[in-house]
């Protein structure tokens, strides 16, 4: 592997990366910045590839009718490698994109590109800015990009936090998973999938710690033969959603009422701690959404 292509050396892209996209910010180049994001996802997706050793290829299917586009023809039949797609991004991505990717190995394969402009505030807020607005503020709601953190925390969602389930990082590989084995299950046709769990963002901004992430993919799934084997392709969009009410993390009595389920006022009596009347917990939300595609070997063609 040469130098250039190793995961310190993305990491060093990434930070460079990171640089110009707080540039972009201050600048108000919304245009730039999302190309920004997009360059340092796609080297999340290196980095993780190389790190599971993950990362061999894959060949480039269209429909081959005349609704292909010139540059997907061109694709067509080609091997390409995850970690380095074609000038046309990979089968799938783009709009009403028909083509597929039988994967070279003959596993299953499955990837989400975010499609959810991201306008993060420049000033990252702390755990302490948000208890000053518990003390101070109105109760409002605040988005994940306003407190300047959403494309951090789908990062650390996607590819960091630790799944209870299976204690493996990275929850959008689970995801993936359940919605490969749904549309196994299902067979070919329109499906959709949900999902709900708890993961702990702690260590990502102390004020979340413990929160909830649910989602649902709404998509379908379709066949097709390559010689005698048969292919499901699964195409579709994924929503995540996240909600969080923010409190005093550091009142007994908050804790009292998450974690042992009494009463405000029993919690209130037992600590003899009492709101002053000023405090005002408030949510914090993200959503977002991705677009899906997999393609998974389900078998062999009957023999005539």
């Amino acid at each position: 592997m040469d130098d250039h292509d190793s995961i310190d050396a993305l990491q060093v892209q990434q930070s460079q990366i990171l640089l110009q996209m707080a540039n972009a910010l201050e600048a108000d180049d919304t245009g730039i910045f999302v190309k920004l994001r997009d360059q340092f996802e796609h080297l999340n997706w290196r980095i993780e590839l190389k790190e599971l050793g993950d990362a061999p290829g894959y060949i480039w299917h269209t429909e081959q009718d005349d609704k292909v586009r010139d540059s997907h023809h061109f694709n067509d039949g080609k091997t390409f490698q995850w970690d380095l797609p074609p000038a046309t991004g990979h089968p799938g991505e783009d709009y009403n994109c028909r083509c597929w990717a039988e994967p070279v190995d003959g596993k299953a394969y499955a990837r989400q590109k975010l499609i959810t402009p991201i306008n993060d505030n420049p000033r990252k807020l702390t755990t302490f800015d948000l208890m000053k607005r518990y003390h101070k503020g109105d109760g409002s709601p605040i988005t994940m990009e306003e407190i300047g953190r959403m494309a951090d925390f789908i990062d650390y969602y996607s590819y960091k936090v630790t799944s209870r389930a299976d204690g493996q990082p990275g929850i959008y590989r689970r995801v993936e998973q359940q919605v490969i084995d749904t549309a196994i299950k299902n067979g070919e046709g329109y499906f959709t999938y949900g999902f709900e769990d708890n993961y702990d963002f702690l260590s990502f901004l102390v004020a979340l710690g413990d929160t909830t992430i649910k989602g649902e993919f709404a998509g379908q799934a379709r066949k097709e033969i390559l010689g005698d084997q048969k292919f499901l392709v699964i195409t579709g969009v994924v929503t995540y959603d996240h909600e969080d009410e923010f409190t005093d993390i550091f009142s007994q009595v908050e804790r009292a009422v998450e974690e042992d389920g009494l009463s405000r006022e029993e919690a209130e009596e037992q600590f003899n701690e009492q709101n002053n009347g000023t405090a005002k917990p408030f949510d914090i939300t993200t959503h977002w959404q991705t677009k899906f595609n997999a393609t998974v070997a389900v078998g062999k063609m009957p023999k005539r």
